[in-house]
């Protein structure tokens, strides 16, 4: 989280950029569920992505790949307490 913002909420698009392989990924607060928020597969285009709003747990939000390793972009829309 951006330094002095105090929030419990986060709401961020996640893209997932460059696979090697399938995967899926999953975006919380460092508590993950059963289910994936996105799916990935080598030339995917455009790339994944989705918005989703996920719990804050001592000012972070976790990313979880499972799979295939790919790069992540993580852009805070904004935030709610």
């Amino acid at each position: 989280m951006p330094a002095g913002v105090a929030a419990s909420t986060a709401i961020v698009n996640v893209t997932i950029v460059d696979p090697t392989g399938p995967g899926f990924g999953q975006v919380d607060g460092l508590v993950f569920g059963n289910a994936s928020d996105l799916n990935y597969a080598p030339g995917s285009h455009p790339p994944e992505s989705g918005a989703t709003i996920a719990a804050i747990v001592d000012g972070a939000i976790a990313v979880k790949l499972t799979g295939a390793p790919a790069n992540v972009v993580v852009d805070l829309l904004g935030v709610v307490d």
